[in-house]
């Protein structure tokens, strides 16, 4: 077998495997996951201020609510302009692997949160964190890897309002768990991190994604 031919067949099993661990759902983590993100925006004042918040999303347990079993999400917030804290109950999700969404519930039912099951050209549609532009679509669908796996990524196209954001596969949006993709021109938010059983996923498996200490 020349050089040639180990190279194409290097290839074809690189692009099998690839393929392979895409065409399989990766569901939500259920326990020890922990999302890091940071928000900024502007305050409408004279002169305007710009405030800036970091954002922690964890799962802490189980909660039945009707028929169905959901994770409860416990947010802890640190404004960086004043010190500020909170620290509580955020959400509750679920998670259909079948129809591979993510639904939080609101307090009367519930609300789509994300959805996994969409193809090139869909629009986005409404949902928890999105307040639907007609012009949001999904420009396209590839791959990244987290920890030792390739997940499908979502690229969605914000229809020129935004700066384009991506949904991915056992994490959501690349701008925070909860927070919206629209958030116009003057406003931001990111995903810094992603953790599950103590190990970073996002951005890359290298950095470190500690949890604030003395957090109950």
């Amino acid at each position: 077998m020349n050089r040639n031919l180990l190279l194409i067949f290097f290839l074809s099993f690189v692009f099998l495997s690839v393929n392979g661990q895409t065409n399989v759902y990766h569901p939500f983590p259920d326990s020890n996951a922990y999302w890091y993100s940071d928000k900024s925006w502007m305050v409408n004042s004279n002169p305007p201020v710009g405030v800036n918040v970091i954002i922690w999303d964890w799962i802490v347990g189980d909660t039945v609510i009707g028929s169905f079993t959901y994770k409860k999400i416990n947010e802890y917030t640190y404004c960086q302009n004043n010190g500020a804290t909170t620290l509580g109950y955020a959400a509750a999700l679920r998670q259909d692997t079948i129809q591979e969404k993510i639904f939080l519930f609101n307090g009367h039912g519930d609300t789509l949160l994300y959805d996994f099951n969409l193809s090139v050209g869909d629009t986005i549609p409404k949902w928890f964190i999105n307040s639907t532009y007609p012009q949001d679509k999904i420009s396209s669908i590839d791959s990244i890897l987290i920890g030792t796996t390739y997940r499908k990524r979502y690229n969605i196209s914000m229809g020129g309002c935004c700066q384009p954001q991506s949904l991915i596969e056992g994490i959501g949006s690349t701008m925070g768990l909860l927070l919206f993709l629209d958030e116009g021109t003057e406003n931001s938010s990111t995903l810094i991190c992603f953790s599950h059983n103590g190990q970073t996923l996002y951005p890359n498996s290298t950095g470190s994604c500690n949890f604030p200490l003395g957090i109950n």
